[in-house]
């Protein structure tokens, strides 16, 4: 899961950073540094999203950034 990937899940749920980080249960600053590259999500962070939307939808997701 990467950047990109989490940055277009959150604008799909029409959320602003501090929402989306609230909803996935990390801090706003965690979720912003993640979107700008300069941390990768933890594991933790990966299946915290993962358990917020269904796998086949966050692949269609995945497949339009390709």
């Amino acid at each position: 899961m990467n950047r990109d990937l989490i940055k277009r899940l959150r604008a799909i749920r029409g959320m602003n950073q501090y929402q989306f980080s609230e909803f996935i249960g990390i801090s706003r600053a965690q979720l912003a540094q993640i979107e700008a590259g300069y941390i990768s999500p933890s594991q933790i962070v990966k299946d915290k999203i993962y358990s917020s939307f269904e796998s086949e939808y966050i692949e269609k997701v995945r497949a339009l950034l390709e």
